[in-house]
């Protein structure tokens, strides 16, 4: 899930570096998630983890990822009841500086990473050892599915990324609270 998330993160980043300024706030990405016992996960506990680093890397850029799984119950601002989706989904988009701050009550230290985000192009993995393969792979366009996947995998055996990650994140949370 942290490396489709990654992927096509950097597709939308590509994808909205080549429109007019005023389209770029219509780019998005949406990857809905199917697999089996999909009824019987916990999507909070799913999305947790995968969801936190994505958005750790990528606020700096005005990305923002938005989580939804099947059989959520949520309300909107309006205390009104939103339907909840028939499948697991990760919405990428970019930021909407004077309306996105609402979604970082949980995460109130990333609020001022979210007023500077600017997409300069710069990669968000800087404080990880990397190789240029490392790179290379983050930065690739997949064509197919199984293009997308041979990534996935190759990133995460090979430089074990995610648990990096997870262990500069967990560190960095337990600082913060």
């Amino acid at each position: 899930m942290f490396c489709i998330g990654l992927l096509h993160t950097e597709n939308l980043r590509r994808a909205r570096a080549e429109v007019p300024l005023q389209q770029r706030a219509l780019v998005c990405e949406n990857i809905i998630f199917r697999f089996e016992s999909e009824d019987s996960v916990d999507g909070a506990e799913l999305f947790g983890w995968p969801h936190w680093l994505l958005k750790v890397r990528y606020t700096q850029a005005g990305v923002l990822f938005g989580k939804f799984w099947k059989s959520e119950e949520a309300m909107s601002r309006d205390s009104i009841p939103i339907p909840s989706p028939p499948y697991h989904m990760l919405s990428i988009r970019g930021s909407v500086k004077q309306r996105d701050p609402a979604f970082f009550t949980k995460a109130p230290e990333l609020l001022d990473t979210l007023i500077a985000a600017e997409d300069s192009g710069q990669f968000v993995f800087e404080d990880v050892e990397r190789s240029d393969e490392l790179c290379r792979l983050i930065q690739s366009h997949c064509e197919t599915t199984e293009d997308l996947l041979a990534v996935c995998r190759r990133i995460l055996e090979s430089f074990d990324l995610y648990q990096c990650l997870y262990s500069i994140g967990a560190k960095k949370r337990e600082v913060t609270q």
